[in-house]
């Protein structure tokens, strides 16, 4: 099977020198003169990623090996035959590579690949409360956990050239005042059982201040604090902290939390690879600024970003990777007795956003690839408003193949013509 197709005709010398990272023979990212960001392939042409996510032969999605990383062993039968079909038509489609919770199996086909460390379940403790899904950076023992999972990690995929890089994580959920529930990460902290070393970082924090007086950090927080079983009613009671003070501690505790992730993760990977990109943290959510703020191109080589993310919340000069794209709802009934609606019905109007989503990433300089969010529809799901793109019987699903194949095909070939009108 012929490897998956680079294009030119960028040349390596079209690059700014000072905006290329990555190994020398393995994938880079880089920026030409014109502003426009290209992955760097090891061969030195530049692509546009078109990857599929959960790749597998157990049709779970992505949840399927939630609690595993992607340098674990691969298990189910007949991996071979598998591969070799799957290969064929993700490469006829125009995919160019698989991503995360992909089968190993997949490799040397032609296709590029991008793997998951899986920080959060790398052995250390986990907070999980209140809408917070995240390791406990606080805790002593957890950048030895990473150290060791970072280890693993780089073991697995040492000189693989056609790999393009690792997510730290999957699905990490933060929060802030302004989301959903409006409990932010460090009143969700502060309620923590003190078996949590976030539950005393987070008091140190805002207790420092104000020289350890409980009333005083109290009155900036234009509320009455005898104890600090307070916080902890109001936060078992979903009543949100909701003053200028205490969003300003929120902002600054979020950064100091996403900056020991974001070191201790990254250094790790560093230490242990040097040869592949980092891609960030695929999110649960869009994640509160102050995050981005510390997954910044000093880090992060690559920020993987959700589609549907609001594009004034991102950095403004770091290339991204555009993850979960697909038509991943269920249908919408209409209420009943509602008239029938005129026009576009509701599978068009997303197809038509779908096109419209995966269009516009191929010709926006910042992007420099995608990925479909799954290769195959799970249980429950109901073509044709599924998300697959082959369905549980191993049919394609043409809804989706139909639209993705010429925008695939043609990525390449609109991004160089965008380039030079830009």
């Amino acid at each position: 099977m012929p490897p998956a197709r680079e294009s030119g005709p960028l040349h390596p010398n079209d690059f700014k020198a000072d905006t290329v990272r990555g190994a020398p023979g393995f994938f880079r990212v880089g920026q030409t003169g014109d502003g426009r960001w290209w992955l760097i392939g090891p061969h030195d042409r530049p692509l546009f990623l078109r990857a599929v996510g959960a790749v597998n032969r157990h049709s779970a999605g992505r949840r399927r090996a939630a609690s595993a990383p992607d340098f674990a062993p691969s298990a189910g039968g007949e991996p071979a035959a598998f591969a070799r079909e799957t290969g064929r038509r993700l490469l006829g489609w125009g995919f160019n590579a698989v991503g995360i919770h992909s089968d190993a199996d997949l490799a040397g086909l032609g296709l590029h690949q991008v793997g998951l460390v899986d920080f959060l379940h790398a052995g250390g403790p986990v907070i999980r409360a209140h809408g917070v899904w995240l390791p406990d950076v606080f805790d002593t023992s957890w950048p030895a956990f990473c150290d060791a999972r970072a280890k693993l990690a780089a073991a697995r995929w040492r000189g693989c050239t056609d790999f393009v890089g690792l997510h730290t994580d999957a699905d990490l959920a933060w929060v802030s005042p302004a989301s959903a529930g409006g409990l932010g990460l460090l009143q969700v902290c502060l309620s923590l059982e003190p078996v949590h070393a976030a539950h005393h970082a987070a008091w140190e924090f805002v207790l420092a201040p104000h020289a350890g007086d409980l009333a005083a950090l109290g009155r900036a927080w234009g509320m009455a604090l005898p104890h600090r079983e307070t916080i902890r009613q109001l936060t078992h009671a979903e009543r949100a902290l909701d003053h200028a003070g205490y969003r300003r501690d929120d902002h600054g505790f979020v950064r100091e939390f996403a900056r020991r992730y974001f070191q201790t993760t990254v250094g790790a990977l560093r230490r242990h690879d040097p040869e592949h990109l980092v891609l960030g943290v695929r999110f649960a959510a869009p994640p509160p600024a102050a995050v981005l703020a510390e997954s910044g191109p000093a880090l992060v080589d690559v920020l993987a970003v959700p589609a549907g993310a609001n594009p004034d919340d991102l950095p403004a000069a770091q290339p991204r990777l555009l993850v979960d794209v697909g038509l991943n709802e269920g249908p919408v009934r209409a209420p009943a007795g509602a008239p029938p609606r005129r026009g576009p019905t509701r599978l068009e109007r997303r197809l038509a956003t779908l096109r419209r989503v995966i269009g516009t990433a191929v010709v926006d300089p910042l992007v420099v690839g995608y990925e479909w969010a799954r290769w195959s529809d799970e249980a429950g799901d109901t073509p044709p408003f599924a998300p697959g793109l082959v369905h549980l019987d191993g049919a394609e699903a043409r809804e989706h193949t139909e639209l993705v194949t010429p925008l695939n095909i043609a990525a390449e070939a609109r991004r160089r013509r965008a380039r030079r009108v830009t």
